[in-house]
């Protein structure tokens, strides 16, 4: 009677181990899901903020440097209307890759920031890292030569690429990094498109 009851006690406990772990594992799977953008599988707006502000106070504390690119499709409301949502869809898919692919360390973030906009938050990396990184991504692209016949640059999909790098200090903020990346990324637009510029302090 006795070792039967433990039995019963031990299968139970074993069930319960088990109900925890197939818990567990569903649980890392929405927060993957909640951190993912739902189209491009690469990490999602709010994920990027919160990583930002994270690396920040790490970068913070350590005195190094947190470079940011951002990326931004040209002509891609022309792609759209010349090939039709479905395509910029899986063109935006297939970029999203290209960007992943350019990055090489576990620490390094690819996140899709809105609509044909993405970002690359580089930690630990200097201007010619991130520099690297921006060519490596242009030179990707340019091998792959996805037709963009709308372009009024050229007949393949390009980027145009803004890139800022920061020492955080207390008397700055992630969002002003952002800011200095966006401006440049302004730059590179009102320039022609389909190159990167880096923000200047100087």
């Amino acid at each position: 009677m006795i070792q039967s009851l433990e039995k019963k006690v031990q299968c139970q406990t074993c069930e319960l181990r088990t109900t925890q772990l197939q818990l567990q594992k569903a649980n890392q799977e929405l927060e993957k899901l909640v951190h993912l953008d739902g189209l491009t599988k690469v990490a999602n707006r709010r994920f990027f903020d919160e990583r930002l502000h994270q690396e920040w106070q790490c970068l913070l504390r350590n005195h190094q440097p947190l470079s940011l690119l951002i990326l931004d499709v040209d002509y891609f409301k022309y792609y759209n209307d010349c090939y039709g949502h479905p395509q910029g869809d899986a063109c935006l898919v297939q970029l999203a890759q290209i960007f992943h692919q350019g990055v090489q360390r576990s620490s390094d973030l690819v996140a899709r920031y809105g609509g044909e906009e993405f970002v690359i938050l580089l930690p630990n990396t200097e201007r010619l890292g991130a520099i690297a990184v921006a060519e490596q991504i242009q030179e990707a692209l340019r091998k792959l030569a996805l037709p963009h016949q709308a372009s009024r640059i050229q007949s393949t999909v390009t980027v145009s690429i803004g890139i800022a790098t920061a020492i955080p200090t207390l008397a700055d903020t992630p969002q002003k990094l952002i800011q200095k990346a966006d401006q440049a990324l302004y730059q590179a637009k009102e320039q022609g498109r389909n190159q990167f510029k880096v923000f200047n302090d100087s």
